[in-house]
């Protein structure tokens, strides 16, 4: 299609109908012969093949992050937060009903 774009536009300078490339593109690509398709898909396996390993290479990094991730980021940073906020409670409580205890003894 890109090469079909620019000839059309060099053709058709004036033409900004997006549909009318679209469709005159799919009719040439209809109208060529085997041969004349190979350099495009010979082309597109080559990108595809990039695509496919650029891919795996990405989802190695990813499922290394997420073992590391899972392990000593998120699990333990949850338990982390969790107990810390369970600390701060339990020793607000604590200090609460010491405050009290000390209040009532100063009291009394």
């Amino acid at each position: 299609m890109d090469d079909f774009r620019k000839t059309f536009k060099e053709a058709n300078p004036d033409s900004k109908d997006v549909k009318r490339v679209g469709k005159e593109g799919g009719e040439k690509w209809r109208s060529m012969t085997d041969k004349e398709k190979k350099p495009y898909l010979d082309k597109v396996a080559e990108l595809k093949a990039e695509y496919e390993k650029a891919m795996e290479s990405y989802n190695a990094a990813e499922a290394e992050g997420e073992e590391g991730g899972e392990a000593e980021g998120e699990e333990g940073g949850e338990e982390e937060g969790e107990h810390e906020e369970g600390a701060d409670d339990k020793s607000d409580k604590e200090e609460a009903a010491a405050g009290e205890d000390e209040e009532l003894t100063d009291e009394e």
